[in-house]
């Protein structure tokens, strides 16, 4: 039956679809503050008001509730995700005029034995430098050293330094190898055309891409969930250590 209502109090707007709902109140003060029975691995959903970013004090909404054993009092941990640490590649090669060389080259080098190596340098921009994908410079050099005890390396056949090759003793001088491999430039090194140089003052050895790394997330702060519903629940900021973001995790603290 259709009814007439005086709004008394609004924090939002209120608008056309609506669902009204027979008031419910929490007792804040009749709670105790525990962690959850069960591991709990959730995200802030929204904020009271619906901005991106809120602080101490303030409701949020997690994207967990009844359903997953969450009860008015508990206490979570919030993580803000940890940063990914890796060069962005082309704003790395775009410092060097080899990049455009190295980037465009039409065949991917393989380590070979020394001689089909010298073959492949059909570049000399190519010859020194070879942007990763994880923002450091390969650069290319020559040196010697020794097999390692029981490896074994035939013509044609591919092979990797890092994996088969050792620092000559004195007394096996006699064995060593020339060889071609990738290097990375110590902090504070420079090479050029013109300038010799020993590859083992001026590169880390063996210069391989490696994968972005990923920091631990950190912990940024703690909520107190107040109301729950089946799948998500209302929680207050009792502790920040800076804004608390949408999607920021909260666990187990």
């Amino acid at each position: 039956m259709p009814q007439t209502l005086k709004i008394e109090r609004a924090s939002m707007e209120i608008l056309k679809g609506d669902r009204l709902l027979p008031a419910s109140t929490t007792e804040l003060s009749g709670m105790v503050p525990r962690a959850p029975a069960g591991a709990i691995d959730g995200k802030i959903i929204s904020a009271y008001g619906g901005v991106n970013a809120t602080a101490r004090y303030a409701t949020v909404v997690l994207n967990k509730g009844r359903a997953d054993g969450l009860v008015p009092g508990n206490v979570l941990a919030v993580f803000r995700p940890g940063r990914t640490i890796g060069g962005k590649p082309d704003a790395q090669a775009s410092k060097h005029r080899a990049s455009e060389l190295a980037v465009h080259r039409k065949e991917t080098v393989v380590y070979k034995n020394f001689w089909e190596e010298v073959l492949d340098f059909i570049d000399p921009f190519d010859f020194f430098f070879q942007p990763y994908a994880d923002g450091r410079r390969g650069w290319r050099y020559a040196d010697g050293k020794c097999l390692k005890e029981g490896a074994s390396l035939a013509p044609n056949t591919n092979y990797d330094p890092a994996t088969e090759m050792v620092d000559c003793t004195p007394e096996a001088a006699k064995q060593k190898w020339a060889y071609m491999d990738i290097g990375c430039l110590k902090h504070g090194k420079s090479v050029s055309y013109d300038q010799p140089f020993d590859p083992k003052e001026v590169y880390e050895p063996h210069c391989r891409p490696q994968p972005p790394i990923k920091l631990p997330d950190v912990r940024a702060g703690l909520v107190m969930v107040y109301r729950v519903f089946d799948k998500v629940s209302y929680a207050l900021v009792m502790e920040s250590a800076g804004p608390i973001y949408l999607l920021d995790s909260v666990r187990n603290p």
